[in-house]
C-alpha cells in the first residue's frame, strides 16, 4: 500500500525520472514516488526503445564532455553491455556544425578521434557512400546505449533504494502551505518537492515552463539491408548542407533492421513528410538499405529554445527536468544528478547554461 505523504514525489518514470529518483535516494531522501501514466520504460519514449546514440565528441557544447564520460562510467556500473563502444562515425562538410563542434570538443577534453577524407571513409566503411567534399571524424569510443536495459537497471537500483511506483495520470500540481498536491485520477499525494521529468507533458503542469517547451514528433525507421556489414557498423550521423543529420546504428537492435532517424530539422515536416525525407537520404548515404521500411515508430521530443537541457526550481518545492531535446538519453543516470543538485539549489557553475533561470 502506498503512503499518500512523501519527501519527494518524481513524475516521469523515464530514466531521467528515475535517475533522479535514485540521486535523491543516495543522497538521504527516504520517501520517494515515481508516477508515471504508462509505467516504467514504456513504448512512448526513449527510455522504452532499444538501442540509442552515444556521442562523447558532443558537437552541441563542449561542457557536456565531463557528463558523457561520467555516464560511460555510470552505465558501466549498472550492467554489461548497456554502453556499447561501436565506434562514432560522424560525416559532413568540413564547416558543418556537426563536424566543427565535434573537432571543438574533442581537442577541448583530449578525446582520441580520427579525421579522414570521404574518399578514405567510404574504403574502410564500405556501408556509407558520401561525397568527396565531406570529412569524417571517427571516435572510438561513440557508439550506443540500450534503452530498455539501461532504463530497468536504473529501476532497479531505485527500488533497492526504496523508491515507490505508481502508474497514473497527473490531472494537476497545486501548493498547499509550504508543501506541493499531486492530484491524479485516482488520488491526490503530498510531497514536501516535487521534480517534474515528465517529457514533453512537462509544460501541460508546470505553467511556467510551458512557453518554452516545444513538442515534437520525430520518425524512427528500421530498413531491411544487404550485407554483413552491418552488423559490425558504429553508430553514425550525416549532416549534408542543408544542416539536415541522418543517424542510425548497427543492426543489432531488439527490431530487424537498420534503425535510422533524423534530428531536429526533420521536426517541422508531418510524418509522411519525415520518411519520404529519410528515404531520400537513405538512398544517397546507404546505399546498401534496400528501401524497405520493416518497422517504424514515432517519438515525441521536448525541445527548449536553444536545444540545452533545462533543469531547476521554478517555484519553491517544485523543479522541472526537461528539455532534453532529443539528444537527453545517453547521459542516463548523470541526468538524475543533476535534476536533484538543481532542485536544490546546486547546479554547477560550469552548467548554468542548463539552469531553469535562463527562461524563468
Amino acid at each position: 500500500m502506498v503512503s499518500n505523504e512523501f519527501e519527494l514525489v518524481i513524475i516521469g518514470s523515464g530514466v531521467v525520472g528515475l535517475s533522479t529518483a535514485l540521486a535523491a535516494a543516495k543522497s538521504g531522501v527516504r520517501s520517494i514516488l515515481c508516477i508515471d501514466q504508462h509505467g516504467v520504460a514504456n513504448s512512448f519514449g526513449a527510455s522504452g526503445d532499444g538501442i540509442r546514440l552515444f556521442r562523447l565528441s558532443y558537437y552541441e557544447h563542449p561542457s557536456y564532455v565531463p557528463l558523457l564520460r561520467q555516464a560511460i562510467e555510470a552505465w558501466k556500473e549498472l550492467g554489461d553491455s548497456i554502453y556499447v563502444p561501436a565506434g562514432g562515425f560522424y560525416a559532413g562538410p568540413i564547416y558543418s556544425e556537426l563536424i566543427q563542434g565535434s573537432l571543438e570538443s574533442a581537442n577541448l577534453h583530449g578525446i582520441p578521434h580520427e579525421v579522414m577524407p570521404s574518399s578514405v571513409a567510404r574504403s574502410k566503411y564500405t556501408m556509407f557512400d558520401l561525397p568527396n567534399d565531406y570529412v569524417v571524424f571517427f571516435e572510438p569510443q561513440g557508439g550506443f546505449v540500450r534503452a530498455t536495459r539501461g532504463t530497468w537497471a536504473i529501476a532497479r537500483a531505485a527500488t533497492n533504494q526504496g523508491v515507490k511506483f505508481v502508474q497514473q495520470a497527473v490531472i494537476q500540481l497545486n501548493p498547499i502551505g509550504t508543501r506541493w498536491q499531486v492530484e491524479t485520477k485516482e488520488t491526490k499525494y503530498l510531497a514536501d518537492q516535487v521534480i517534474v521529468a515528465a517529457g514533453h507533458l512537462t509544460g501541460e503542469l508546470v505553467p511556467a515552463i510551458r512557453p518554452h517547451i516545444q513538442s515534437q514528433s520525430h520518425l524512427l525507421l528500421w530498413m531491411s539491408y544487404e550485407g554483413l556489414e552491418w552488423k559490425t557498423a558504429p553508430g553514425f550521423g550525416i549532416m549534408n548542407d542543408a544542416g539536415e543529420m541522418l543517424y542510425g546504428f548497427p543492426a543489432v537492435d531488439d527490431v530487424p533492421g537498420v534503425k535510422i532517424g533524423g534530428h531536429h530539422d526533420f521536426s517541422t515536416s508531418s510524418l509522411e513528410g519525415q520518411e519520404s525525407r529519410l528515404r531520400q537520404l537513405a538512398g544517397q548515404f546507404l546505399p546498401s538499405l534496400s528501401g524497405e521500411v520493416l518497422s517504424r515508430k514515432s517519438c515525441y521530443y521536448d525541445v527548449s529554445p536553444d536545444t540545452n537541457f533545462i533543469f531547476g526550481e521554478v517555484e519553491p518545492g517544485l523543479s522541472v527536468a526537461c528539455g532534453f531535446s532529443g539528444h537527453g538519453f545517453k547521459f542516463g543516470p548523470v541526468l538524475g544528478e543533476l535534476a536533484w543538485h538543481a532542485s536544490n539549489g546546486n547546479l554547477p557553475d560550469e552548467l548554468a547554461f542548463l539552469s531553469v533561470k535562463r527562461y524563468v
